[in-house]
């Protein structure tokens, strides 16, 4: 297609548009208007490219992406999407390494795929905190499937299976930051009356940290205890623990305390009876401040010690 012949001049001309050096058909246009380029035929499932006269293109590869959008300079928008009444929506990318899905509008919402294995909301083009929400009252998603918690400024749904409607707390009133959280509810298992708790804060932290545990016995009775000890460096277990009994007896809840095998610290608790269980709290705060707490794992056992 680079040169054609004159019929009428005899002569030939030059296209500066397009150069066909091609050794077979590379461009097809049909008696439909269809513009095709490695293909002969109109037809989707064969590899090509379609550029149809509805204002329609089909791109179709074997093996491969069918299609690459990039943009080159900068990050911003890759593509963006119209309707009758103009924009509705785009793909872009922020940084490098990440991609935003989003409407657009007022009131848009989106998500980001960052390159920190998280999934974040947008709004208006811009991040968002606490303004998006997942499915409606009428419009709901069925199941939810997690490896490790849900948590929320309200209640928090712990690896354990448990629930808690204790408000997780992190305040910082202008005077010293520190927080209080309900890491679950727990029970005893059949003829395994201790509950070891796996939390995810390692040894070696220097750490101060408070475990408290509030429950209630078979019998009625109260059960309310608590430990707190330091994670210093270079010991072998929590370091100069002390206890506080609040509750009946004395002999259920919080019992013990040590290091797993992998180096986290691991509460056991105690109950007796099918009918007993208790919430676990921790607190932290100022230097020593833990962020984050939850449980990794929890076991019943028959034995106090040597679960993890």
């Amino acid at each position: 297609m680079g040169k054609s012949h004159d019929l009428a001049t005899g002569s030939n001309f030059s296209s500066k548009g397009i150069d066909d050096n091609a050794d077979a058909t590379s461009i097809t246009i049909d008696n439909n208007e269809t513009v095709m380029v490695g293909k002969t035929v109109s037809d989707g499932a064969i590899a090509g490219h379609e550029l149809r006269p509805s204002s329609f293109a089909i791109h179709t590869r074997s093996g491969g992406a069918a299609l690459g959008v990039r943009r080159i300079t900068d990050n911003g928008d890759i593509a963006f999407f119209e309707n009758a009444n103009g924009a509705v929506g785009k793909i872009g990318t922020p940084y490098d390494n990440e991609l935003y899905v989003e409407a657009t509008g007022a009131n848009s919402s989106g998500l980001l795929f960052t390159s920190g294995n998280t999934i974040q909301p947008r709004k208006n083009s811009a991040a968002d905190n606490g303004n998006i929400d997942v499915g409606t009252s009428g419009n709901r998603f069925k199941d939810i499937h997690l490896a490790g918690a849900v948590k929320t400024t309200s209640a928090q749904f712990n690896s354990g299976g448990t629930y808690t409607a204790d408000v997780y707390t992190d305040r910082n009133d202008n005077y010293f930051e520190g927080y209080r959280s309900c890491l679950g509810f727990f029970a005893p298992g059949a003829g395994q009356p201790y509950v070891h708790l796996k939390t995810n804060l390692p040894d070696n932290t220097n750490k101060m940290v408070k475990f408290e545990c509030v429950g209630f016995e078979y019998s009625g009775g109260n059960t309310h205890n608590s430990v707190t000890f330091y994670t210093y460096h270079a010991t072998n277990s929590p370091y100069n623990p002390t206890f506080a009994n609040w509750g009946a007896g004395g002999t259920n809840g919080i019992v013990n305390y040590y290091y797993s095998s992998d180096n986290y610290v691991v509460i056991v608790l105690k109950f007796n009876g099918s009918y007993s269980g208790g919430f676990l709290y921790t607190q932290s705060g100022r230097s020593h401040m833990w962020y984050n707490p939850d449980i990794i794992t929890a076991s019943n056992s028959g034995n106090n010690s040597g679960v993890f």
